[in-house]
């Protein structure tokens, strides 16, 4: 398995341009690779990997400084998203106790940090501090409810422990101010026997200076007796 270095140098080769045929695809104009290695205990309960988030309202009102009623505006814009997208009513599964809609924040003890960013900054040895929080739709019914795949374009069936997001990156120490880059779920993730991966839609926002784009994430939590080695790799592509 290549090192975070290793991968940093492998994925700052790809991007870099070469002789193309100009009939191909723009090559992407930026990229951002985001590493999280932290250590968790084990949580108690049904999901021993819940200590890797933590309540979300202190990061949407202190770091989004979101006043209750901004608050109450971006959760109905996720609710509305996750209607729009894959056709589950966020609203009502939580009133019928088949979902929650909660808000998150990743445990900074995930140790999320920045180490590629398109912007010319220095980047330090143990990369730029990121802040990670937003909304999620948790499915809590046994049996799964009702969705729709926008990748195969099937009604399918979002099992147990389904997650989808509405949520903000904050990345610290790049820029004069903050990158906030504003991401969503834009599909199911894939479990295998010991990951996950994941993709997200990446968004426009005041202060995110690349544009739109896309994040491909992999998760590969280690359960070592009380503890869970975090080994969470996130990398984002933006578009010309």
């Amino acid at each position: 398995m290549e090192t975070p270095i290793a991968l940093l140098l492998t994925l700052s080769m790809a991007s870099r341009p070469h002789n193309r045929n100009p009939n191909s695809p723009p090559h992407l104009k930026g990229h951002i690779f985001l590493f999280g290695n932290g250590t968790v205990p084990v949580a108690r309960g049904d999901n021993p990997f819940a200590n890797n988030a933590l309540d979300g309202r202190q990061f949407l009102t202190h770091h989004m400084g979101f006043s209750k009623g901004e608050i109450e505006r971006q959760r109905q814009l996720a609710v509305d998203y996750w209607l729009t997208k894959f056709k589950v009513d966020g609203e009502a599964l939580e009133a019928t106790a088949n979902a929650s809609i909660i808000e998150y924040q990743i445990n900074p003890a995930v140790n999320e940090r920045a180490y590629l960013v398109t912007e010319d900054c220095e980047i330090p040895a143990e990369g730029l501090l990121v802040l990670d929080g937003g909304f999620q739709l948790l499915i809590t019914n046994p049996d799964g409810v009702p969705g729709f795949d926008p990748h195969t374009g099937h009604n399918v069936i979002f099992p147990y422990y389904t997650n989808l997001v509405f949520a903000w990156l904050r990345i610290e120490g790049c820029l004069e101010d903050d990158i906030v880059l504003p991401y969503k779920s834009s599909s199911l993730a894939e479990f295998t026997l010991r990951s996950i991966i994941f993709e997200l839609d990446i968004g426009a926002h005041e202060y995110n200076p690349y544009g739109e784009g896309k994040l491909l994430g992999t998760s590969a939590p280690i359960v070592n007796g009380s503890t869970i080695t975090n080994r969470l790799l996130n990398y984002i592509t933006f578009e010309l």
